[in-house]
């Protein structure tokens, strides 16, 4: 009986390296642009998957990694690899299959609205904007905003602050007390919209700033709360964990400095009431 062939890796994958891991060994990531994920993958995976340029059975597989590397993989170990590859859709489908079976994958892939709620109301995303082009054009704008003096002038307003909030602690908590109607509530709300809008836009300067793509942004439902996010999955191509911890953290920062500023002006305020 002929062995069954293995399709080889899709064209359109790229490898970056990334941050060796705990024992200094080195680590790669397998971009997939179709999908915009990425694949972690270690020394021996790395290998394997510098070998699917072609299709070829398992033992010829691994007669070339036993023949080109120091490596010694067992069958079971490579065809578990394959199928997970297999399962990501990251293998080529340009080996002949019959044409029922095609239709057959067709058909259960295919799932109703129904089936497709039960298998994804824990986590799924709409996009609404696609700003990646708007992002390049006023990227370098906010270049001033995150410039050394721009940084300064943060932290001197954020102590003034504080030491204005320390002066009229007790005016603060009166005036928190506004908040506790219906007016206050939708004051709350949509400054908390505002401020979250804001914050995405910040981790999706930060990831264009350091040049990756911004794909999407819009709305993530986890277990049907809405929440907004901004795909920068793109910056885990980038090998400097300092900076994917930057693009991570940029929208923390933004909100930080938004405090400094609201609480500022509220201490510099005549009558906050």
């Amino acid at each position: 009986m002929q062995e069954e062939l293995i399709a080889p890796l899709r064209e359109d994958l790229s490898f970056s390296p990334a941050p060796a891991d705990d024992g200094g060994a080195p680590v790669w990531m397998l971009h997939d642009p179709v999908a915009n994920t990425f694949l972690r993958a270690d020394w021996a995976h790395f290998e394997v998957l510098k070998r699917l340029d072609k299709p070829q059975s398992l033992p010829q597989l691994l007669e070339r990694l036993k023949a080109q590397t120091t490596l010694r993989l067992t069958p079971e170990e490579v065809r578990e690899f394959i199928h997970d590859l297999m399962l990501k859709g990251l293998l080529r489908s340009q080996l002949v299959r019959d044409a029922d079976q095609l239709r057959k994958e067709k058909e259960r892939a295919r799932l109703s609205p129904l089936k497709w709620f039960i298998h994804h109301y824990l986590y799924f995303r709409v996009p609404v904007i696609y700003p990646d082009a708007f992002l390049a054009r006023t990227a370098d704008r906010m270049r001033l905003l995150v410039s050394r003096p721009a940084l300064a002038a943060y932290a001197v307003m954020a102590l003034c602050g504080l030491h204005l909030l320390v002066q009229r602690f007790d005016l603060y908590l009166a005036t928190a007390a506004d908040f506790l109607n219906w007016q206050g509530a939708l004051s709350f709300g949509a400054a908390l919209a505002c401020v979250k809008c804001l914050h995405e836009f910040a981790h999706a300067y930060a990831a264009k700033l350091l040049g990756n793509r911004v794909k999407s942004m819009g709305l993530a439902f986890i277990v049907l709360w809405p929440v907004p996010y901004c795909d920068v999955t793109d910056s885990w191509r980038m090998d400097s964990r300092s900076r994917r911890m930057l693009i991570s953290s940029a929208g923390i920062l933004c909100e930080l400095v938004l405090a400094a500023f609201a609480l500022t002006m509220w201490g510099m305020a005549e009558n906050p009431l």
